[in-house]
């Protein structure tokens, strides 16, 4: 953690996204003090989100983070994007763990980052990468994993077992994975980020149009009440947190429902 800390300072990093982080009887060890900001959730947490810059602003979402997950909105200028750090336990089926992700991205919206150590071989005759392959194709992320590049881990074997995904309009430029910087096994990896701003009209891909006529309305009310009575639940917690994110959520939710009935031609 000490390396880190110093790749940190060094590299003028804004913020770090960390899996199966050292830690100590404060929180993860190292980080667990000013001025670095961290997310984590539970007692020895598998995945950790490091602020370094103060700059930026940081919105933990404690409501979707588990011990394997964590989950904060990055904001700076006009950047906005969910960051997500994700620790698949080898010893855990990854099934549960792809469940527990898939979760996490259905209840968020707007531009996501994932970094996750899914302990799977990206290759589609292999069980655990095939689910990790399905579970990016059903939320139609982009892998930015560089082909031809390093094995993000090198032990006894290698293999490429950690993965940069992002949701569409996040654009990953200078990836780039390195070992010996760290006395870890796994690979630093480091990119920029940008946003990409276009305006549905201005996309490429074809605009998406929905078959209403086989609704089933009374479902969708039922669900749409539970949804809201869930909601109205987070909003008024007592947890600043819990109820800063659930109101954020709901604004973002409004504002792209918004964005997409005047941009729809």
């Amino acid at each position: 953690m000490h390396e880190i800390e110093g790749l940190l300072s060094s590299r003028s990093i804004d913020v770090c996204l960390i899996q199966e982080p050292a830690t100590d009887c404060k929180g993860i060890y190292l980080f667990d003090r000013r001025p670095y900001r961290v997310v984590a959730s539970g007692v020895g947490p598998k995945a950790a989100i490091v602020v370094a810059n103060p700059a930026v602003g940081i919105l933990s979402l404690q409501h979707l983070s588990t011990p394997h997950i964590s989950v904060a909105v990055f904001t700076v200028g006009n950047l906005r994007l969910v960051l997500i750090s994700a620790y698949f336990q080898f010893s855990e089926p990854t099934q549960t763990h792809v469940d527990a992700l898939e979760s996490v991205l259905d209840s968020v919206s707007g531009n996501v980052l994932v970094c996750a150590d899914v302990n799977a071989r990206s290759t589609l005759w292999h069980e655990r990468g095939e689910m990790v392959v399905e579970l990016i194709g059903r939320k139609n992320l982009t892998v930015n994993n560089l082909a031809g590049s390093v094995n993000t881990f090198i032990n006894r074997g290698s293999a490429c077992l950690d993965v940069t995904l992002t949701s569409y309009g996040v654009n990953v430029a200078d990836w780039t994975a390195v070992h010996n910087l760290t006395s870890s096994d796994h690979a630093i990896i480091s990119f920029d980020v940008t946003q990409n701003c276009a305006r549905l009209n201005d996309r490429t891909d074809p605009f998406v149009k929905y078959d209403w006529s086989k609704t089933n309305w009374n479902e969708f009310r039922k669900s749409l009440k539970l949804r809201v009575s869930a909601w109205m639940t987070d909003l008024e917690s007592p947890d600043l947190d819990t109820s800063t994110a659930a109101l954020l959520y709901n604004y973002n939710l409004i504002t792209n429902i918004i964005t997409i009935s005047t941009d729809t031609p």
